[in-house]
């Protein structure tokens, strides 16, 4: 039977885009994905080159497109209307230097079907399509290229910018006349950027050049020509004037590309930005994606579309981005540069407004109040505001809501609440208002001031007021005949905290009859059974919760409660995200989504389709963060978290932001449609490096698919849950499932074991900053992590020494790496007991239990391995005679395989906790084996018998080795360990090996 091996899934950095039409070209590694953008669907795959990645792609008029990168270079026909749209014209060809830019020649009878290229030693050459160089031009300046650009491509004449390691830009023509030697000289010496240059692109409507370079900075070049020449002649270029016109100054590292567009400048950069200029260098926007990673390519396309009600058109830009996560991103050019204008409205255009009046608090109206705004004032007025009409309107003044005054609007705006200073809670029917029935009706809820109050569910009948002391009141509210009716439910105690008279958020769940509430200290409390009046009560007879979660936001307090699907989410001033799901009257905590240090203060939820839309602030910005995206899609500058605001966003994608600064309320509409809808055409995995893998499970999806689940982790410090979709017929896809925030630093191995009672995995996790985090994730209808627990080396450190004589402190190295780790359940073990070993970069190889039921985590013991940092890790487990013997086997720095067998290693203190004392000792190992010159990199073994493993291990000295090792049994604590035989290929790789 043939059995072949094929590439069925890829996502790996975005090296090239070309757009025509409405069709892309997008270069994945060796292949090449074609897409119909505006349908948004992949129409074929297919691969290019043998070995190397594609770098550019180039179209001719007549159907053709070339793909090149490195020296190779291939020729298609692409025939748009056929099944197989892709057809090879001639097979891969290699130039003689690598390639920074070809252009197919225009045309003609001197050169058909031919192009050019610049090669990285500043060489341009001429080919045709049979593959036959027909010219070949050197440049008198013999350097190294970093970039190259061909500016005109006529036959009759050729002008290229080629962009030097020396910081300059040198303008030349073939068709100059040739100096001694046949070389051709420069045109013109371009100087000005401080770094290398990196790109080079030329717009010849504004006869702009644009370049980008290591030093940040993007320069557009003016040529300046005062002849009637036109630039496709070679006198106007050797009488051409180029200044610099503008230096553009934004990104954060190296600016890989730019463009220039009819009406604004597009640049990318190794920062994940995307930034946008106006031609006069002034910065529009600048947006973040690619989750972090290096944007590579940038390219634009053009479509016709709506530009008012009348159904004009108008030419409209798409700029499509590629990065390091895999991912193509869709940008709307004109959108972005319009958006984000902030209107200021002054309560000095109302009738009713005193000169010393000034607002205090800002509501944003929806549905049927759409584009309304409510604003209570500091002298007891409240106001509504038409954003369309520009004009203000007063609801009621009441001088008990002068200077102080709690406001919340229930979901859809279908109610108003109004607590006041001394404890009057007034209620008002919006949709009355907007008909012109408008009543209010105010009733005393507590005998002190009304600290805060929440609509605690999307129907507006349960209202949760809170006021000092902790002192909360659980309402129903009714609204008859134009008649609101309140009712007391349960009288609830907040947990005493610093704040103890502030509830920041509340969330009630009708089918579990209970309320999840946060409050100022950044503790989550559950009160169940809310109808019953059986909880457990405190002595002035309030309902006290029946759990907790202690500051789980820290000490800055929660901010919002929501429930999605069957989770309960919670945001905090911290910057996190907490998922919980209710179960058994128990609010379980299953993991944290930690965003980005662009949102340092997260303010409120919202889920707009399968996204979750963060809402919060960075220094003086305003955010709406994409965790979907893993960007921020939408920034207004007002000053900070420290004031009222209020943000809503309409189905059709209208975002829309106020906020009180400077005794004015400031008001932001910005179009979100195309980025929650539109902005992906290929979604990315990860901006940075992976470093480890782990396949956990495959389930079915459908009778004709499954999707095979992954556990990844790598530089970007998540554990990213994926999934690989296999279904027949269809084009094989890859999704994110999940992605577990929590580690410090990169996270460098992963290692798994499947628990037998329930359809789950215990997943262990270790990286940087000695950090071992385990979770559990589930094969269940979802695939969901939940997190056990998060453990770091350096808090055994303070009271851990080798003994009291030496009185030797192991001082841990905050910067020690856990590289390697492995679990196993023993059969000795109680149940729930876990035994997870670590190789770590402090020389040390340490070995712990897991308790899965209390979560607590044991150190067994520390082995000194020696001085060399421990890269590796395995274990085997050995049955002689009903015995079960578990040896570990480590690979470190120093080319060494070392054996060790457990009982050998002594159990000492397997109750003891984290803080507890734990003697490091010197174990001699069982075997040692030199398998390398330096450091290994891979380990596996493999059983030949019962007695005898197969040991293989590969490293950066490019071997691979493998070793015969026989296992005697002496006696049931003693076994002796032999290598029999090995055999080691030197050179088996070009270059260091990583995994075997």
């Amino acid at each position: 039977m043939e059995h072949r091996l094929g590439r069925q899934h890829l996502c790996t950095h975005i090296t090239a885009i070309k757009a025509f039409e409405n069709y892309l070209f997008v270069a994945e590694s060796n292949q090449i994905l074609l897409y119909d953008w505006e349908k948004r669907i992949l129409l074929e795959r297919e691969v290019v080159f043998q070995s190397c990645s594609v770098h550019g792609i180039r179209t001719d008029a007549s159907n053709k497109v070339l793909f090149f990168g490195a020296k190779s270079v291939r020729i298609y026909a692409y025939y748009l209307s056929s099944v197989k749209r892709l057809q090879s014209i001639t097979e891969e060809f290699y130039l003689n230097d690598w390639i920074h830019d070809i252009q197919w020649l225009n045309e003609n009878q001197k050169a058909p079907n031919s192009f050019v290229a610049i090669s990285a030693h500043n060489c341009l050459s001429i080919w045709n399509i049979d593959k036959i160089q027909t010219n070949v031009f050197q440049s008198t300046e013999n350097c190294i290229l970093y970039a190259g650009c061909i500016i005109c491509n006529n036959s009759e004449l050729i002008v290229v910018a080629a962009g030097t390691v020396f910081k300059e830009i040198i303008l030349w023509s073939p068709n100059s006349i040739s100096e001694n030697g046949g070389r051709k000289p420069s045109i013109h010496n371009l100087t000005g950027h401080q770094g290398v240059i990196f790109s080079i692109s030329y717009n010849k409507h504004y006869k702009l050049l644009s370049s980008t370079s290591d030093d940040r900075s993007v320069r557009l070049w003016k040529v300046h020509n005062n002849s009637a020449l036109n630039d496709d002649s070679l006198e106007f270029w050797e009488t051409a004037d180029i200044q610099i016109e503008h230096v553009l100054f934004a990104h954060e590292s190296r600016v890989w590309m730019s463009t220039i567009l009819d009406n604004c400048i597009l640049s990318v950069g190794e920062d994940s930005q995307i930034c946008f200029w106006d031609l006069h260098g002034m910065l529009l926007k600048k947006k973040k994606a690619h989750k972090g990673g290096s944007i590579w390519c940038l390219e634009t396309a053009s479509t016709f579309s709506k530009i008012d009600g009348n159904g004009s058109k108008g030419m409209k830009y798409i700029a499509f981005t590629g990065g390091s996560d895999g991912g193509v991103y869709m940008w709307d050019v004109e959108n972005i540069c319009v958006s984000g204008l902030i209107s200021q409205i002054s309560l000095n255009s109302k009738e009713t407004t005193s000169t010393t009046d000034f607002p205090r608090i800002t509501c944003l109206l929806t549905d049927k109040l759409a584009k309304h705004l409510i604003v209570t004032t500091d002298k007891g007025w409240l106001s509504l505001y038409n954003v369309e009409l520009q004009s203000w309107e007063d609801i009621f003044y009441d001088s008990a809501f002068a200077s102080y005054c709690v406001p919340s609007v229930s979901s859809g705006s279908l109610y108003l609440a109004l607590g006041s200073i001394h404890g009057e809670l007034a209620l008002l029917n919006l949709t009355d208002y907007s008909s012109g029935k408008c009543k209010i009706q105010k009733f005393t809820a507590h005998e002190n001031k009304i600290c805060s109050l929440h609509w605690v569910n999307e129907t507006s009948d349960y209202l949760l007021t809170c006021s000092i002391k902790g002192h909360m009141i659980f309402w129903k509210i009714t609204y008859e005949n134009e008649e609101f009716d309140i009712k007391c439910i349960q009288e609830l105690f907040l947990p005493k905290c610093k704040h103890h008279w502030w509830s920041t958020a509340a969330l009630y769940i009708r089918s579990q009859d209970c309320i999840v509430l946060g409050d100022r200290s950044g503790s989550i409390s559950m009160y169940s059974k809310l109808h019953n009046n059986i909880s457990p009560k405190s002595e002035d007879n309030k309902m006290n919760p029946c759990m907790s979660h202690r500051y789980i936001h820290g000490d800055n307090g929660v901010t919002d409660i929501q429930q999605h699907q069957s989770l309960i989410y919670s945001s905090g001033r911290d910057g996190k995200v907490q998922l919980y799901v209710l179960q058994d009257n128990n609010l379980n905590l299953l993991h944290t989504i930690k965003v980005s240090h662009d949102l340092e203060w997260i303010g409120r939820m919202l889920f707009y389709g399968k996204d979750l839309l963060l809402l919060g602030f960075h220094t003086k910005d305003f955010t709406v963060w994409s965790t979907q995206l893993e960007s921020a899609i939408m920034t207004v500058e007002c000053g900070g978290g420290h004031r009222s605001w209020d943000f809503c966003l309409s189905e059709d994608g209208t975002a829309t932001f106020a906020a009180i600064k400077k005794k004015d309320v400031i008001f932001c509409t910005e179009n979100l449609q195309h980025v929650l809808n539109k902005s992906f055409l290929k979604t990315g995995i990860s901006g940075q490096e992976f470093c480890c893998t782990s396949y956990l499970f495959t389930k079915n999806i459908s009778t004709l698919g499954s999707i095979s689940v992954v556990a990844c982790g790598g530089e970007d410090n998540a554990l990213r849950i994926i999934g690989f979709v296999n279904e027949a017929g269809q084009e094989h896809e890859i999704l994110s499932l999940c992605n577990l925030s929590g580690h410090l630093s990169s996270i460098k191995a992963i290692s798994k074991f499947k628990l037998f009672e329930e359809n789950a995995y215990l997943v262990v996790s270790v990286g940087g900053r000695s950090q071992m985090m385990l979770w559990k994730i589930t094969n269940d209808t979802t695939v969901q992590g939940q997190q056990l627990g998060s453990y770091i080396l350096s808090e055994l450190g303070k009271t851990t020494k080798y003994s009291k004589k030496e009185n030797r402190n192991i001082q841990f190295d905050p910067q020690t790496r856990l590289m390697d780790a492995a679990i196993c359940k023993p059969e000795e073990s109680s149940s729930g007991t876990y035994v997870i070993s670590t190789a770590c970069s402090d020389s040390f190889f340490r070995v712990y239990t897991f308790d899965i039921n209390t979560r607590k985590l044991s150190l067994c013991f520390n082995l000194h391995h020696g001085e060399h940092c421990i890269l590796k890790l395995s274990q085997i487990f050995l049955t002689n005679d009903s015995n079960k013997n578990q040896f570990f086997i480590t690979g470190a720095t120093d080319g060494c395989i070392k054996v060790f067998n457990q009982k050998t290693c002594n159990y000492t203190n397997t109750t003891s906790h984290l803080e507890g004392t734990i003697l490091p000792q010197v174990v001699i190992p069982d075997l040692q084996l030199k398998s390398h010159q330096s450091g290994i990199n891979a380990l596996d073994a493999k059983s030949i018998t019962d007695a005898e493993w197969l040991i293989g291990t590969a490293g950066d000295d490019n071997a691979l080795s493998i070793s015969v090792v026989h296992f005697e049994l002496l006696s049931s604590e003693h076994i002796k360990c032999t290598e029999l035989s090995k055999a080691q290929v030197k050179s088996a790789h070009a270059s260091q090996i990583t995994g075997m």
